[in-house]
């Protein structure tokens, strides 16, 4: 149940994730092992694998016929779902939720447990967003932490509300994907604001992001995905032609996009269907004119070169070859 003061319920959140931005700057400070490359602590690493139970809340009732409140980057606005979303709402989320680790459900009015019982991936990603002073450095500083700790919540939730074969752009709520939006081009701008300041920090924050969206392109949507890899890439490009030596910002880019083509389904994401070069379902012609073979032909040299066709087709192939 929530703390409430004179019948006023209190908002802790901020509160809460600043005393786990401490707890985690304090383990990671632990001499007793050493880190890894990434400079993440091994205790950590273990507890989000093996020990952290994320709650994931049940509830079996139409979600269009109550006010809901729902993830975004300002944690006191409310919103009501319109009819299209609470149907997609109820798509998406199913109506039976399970869970592996059950630890009681609230037991008060319906509207309470729609408000009080939150999404551990929601909640990192919207404290996150709103975070400042000392809770957003040290967030920062131990960014992985966090990614990981969203990526484990995102999974777990979509195998609690069985939504492993919904359509990937209906798992999550679009207040979700706003704020890890948001979180992303804050996390670029940090990046090319700071990157001579403390490389060993920044180093940390960008292989962070790209391992991310490396796990998110397994979850989310991937036209998503790409625009926020996309995004990366232009500031980034932008920020590097501007500079009379580069070379930091373009390591880092570099590294970032070796990451990415690191993904288990690097190759599948790249297949050139729906191109020339693929066999077509329709029956060729038996005697094709000059000009349909020239067209054809035309069609297929495009795809032989570095072009925006190609790019557009084989996207983490483009980002490499464009910048080497």
């Amino acid at each position: 149940k929530p703390i409430t003061l004179d019948s006023l319920t209190l908002n802790i959140s901020q509160t809460v994730f600043e005393a786990i931005t401490n707890i985690v700057k304090n383990i990671t400070a632990l001499q007793e092992v050493s880190q890894d490359a990434m400079g993440r602590h091994p205790l950590l690493t273990a507890y989000v694998a093996y020990q952290c139970a994320l709650p994931h809340p049940e509830t079996k009732i139409q979600l269009n016929q109550f006010p809901y409140a729902r993830s975004n980057s300002n944690p006191s606005s409310l919103h009501n779902i319109a009819p299209e979303d609470s149907e997609v709402n109820s798509y998406s989320r199913g109506l039976d939720r399970t869970s592996s680790m059950k630890t009681g459900v609230c037991q008060e009015n319906v509207i309470y447990k729609m408000n009080c019982c939150k999404l551990v991936h929601e909640e990192v990603a919207l404290q996150w967003v709103v975070a400042s002073g000392l809770a957003r450095e040290l967030s920062m500083a131990n960014s992985w932490f966090f990614f990981d700790l969203m990526i484990k919540s995102m999974i777990e939730h979509m195998v609690a509300t069985q939504s492993l074969e919904v359509p990937r752009k209906l798992r999550f709520s679009e207040q979700f994907t706003d704020d890890v939006s948001t979180l992303v081009t804050t996390f670029i701008s940090e990046i090319i604001a700071s990157y001579n300041k403390d490389p060993k920090l920044i180093h940390s924050m960008n292989a962070s992001l790209a391992f991310f969206l490396y796990d998110l392109l397994s979850i989310l949507d991937r036209g998503y995905v790409f625009l926020l890899i996309k995004a990366y890439c232009k500031q980034m490009s932008a920020k590097i032609s501007s500079l009379p030596d580069g070379a930091t910002l373009y390591s880092l880019k570099l590294d970032f996009v070796r990451i990415l083509c690191s993904h288990e389904h690097f190759v599948a994401l790249n297949l050139p269907f729906g191109t020339p070069l693929m066999w077509s379902s329709a029956p060729a012609s038996p005697t094709p004119s000059q000009a349909s073979s020239t067209s054809q032909a035309r069609d297929k040299t495009c795809f032989a070169e570095l072009s925006y066709e190609y790019k557009q087709q084989h996207y983490l192939t483009g980002l490499v070859l464009t910048d080497l």
